[in-house]
């Protein structure tokens, strides 16, 4: 019996070890590709979080709001002694991006529909819903994420001031970042376009060499000399110019014109 005791109790630790590592595990895949479809939309969307916040700060704020739906579906299995808190999913990620969404991203274009007016961020709202009805079963932890990016927005916790330590974005930058990041490969259009700048580069150089021999101002001696002639000095120093104050095409270019 003792054996027996020992070993459901045994069974028992390690079924609540892996309720507790699933609390975690859980927040990085869908379980459907209905779920993979809008989930990855609304998080696609928030991405430019990224851009009005930094890539720092909207790492404190995916850490911070994983953490507290992590803390608040633990709560929610031990009051009403649940297994888990629903499948599956980044919910509470999702919902609590959703709250920054409402409450700080301003909406940049207004239409009309059927009458009523609606703003360019209807899309993100119905592809939340969307996601919301096809899972009835992530209910609790769409409310916990809610509540986790209300208390991000107010600043309960003092995190939007927070920025990842220097030496962690170091070390990210060093190892994660170059797994995360194409090759360089060139494409077989790549070589031509290389070859096309040098080349047009090599001709900038050799215009800007010669420019200064095509505008030089002709001598006083060939303008004399045309003027000898019975040509126009005024005549002469443009002739001269067009031809590079060469005296006989100047002469030439005279006679040709009169």
């Amino acid at each position: 019996m003792n054996a027996k005791a020992k070993k459901t109790s045994t069974g028992t630790e390690a079924a609540q070890l892996q309720s507790l590592l699933s609390l975690f595990t859980n927040h990085f895949h869908f379980t459907s590709i209905y779920e993979v479809v809008f989930g990855s939309a609304l998080l696609y969307t928030f991405r430019l979080f990224e851009r009005t916040m930094g890539s720092s700060k909207y790492s404190i704020f995916i850490l911070s709001s994983l953490i507290m739906t992590t803390m608040l579906q633990l709560a929610y299995i031990v009051i009403f002694r649940r297994g888990s808190a629903g499948s599956p999913g980044p919910y509470g990620l999702i919902f609590a991006g959703l709250v920054l969404f409402f409450k700080e991203i301003p909406s940049t274009r207004w239409f009309k529909l059927f009458g009523f007016p609606f703003n360019d961020k209807i899309f993100a709202y119905l592809t939340a819903a969307s996601l919301l009805i096809g899972s009835n079963s992530n209910i609790a932890q769409s409310v916990m994420g809610i509540v986790a990016g209300t208390l991000y927005h107010i600043d309960v916790f003092n995190l939007k001031k927070r920025r990842m330590p220097a030496g962690l974005v170091n070390l990210c930058n060093k190892w994660i970042l170059p797994l995360l990041q194409s090759p360089n490969k060139p494409t077989s259009m790549r070589p031509l376009i290389e070859n096309q700048s040098r080349v047009q580069q090599q001709q900038q150089r050799m215009q800007n060499i010669l420019q200064p021999m095509f505008n030089a101002p002709p001598s006083e001696e060939n303008i004399q000399m045309l003027e000898a002639m019975g040509f126009d000095r005024q005549q002469a120093i443009i002739a001269l110019q067009r031809t590079q104050n060469d005296l006989n095409a100047a002469t030439n270019f005279l006679l040709s014109a009169n």
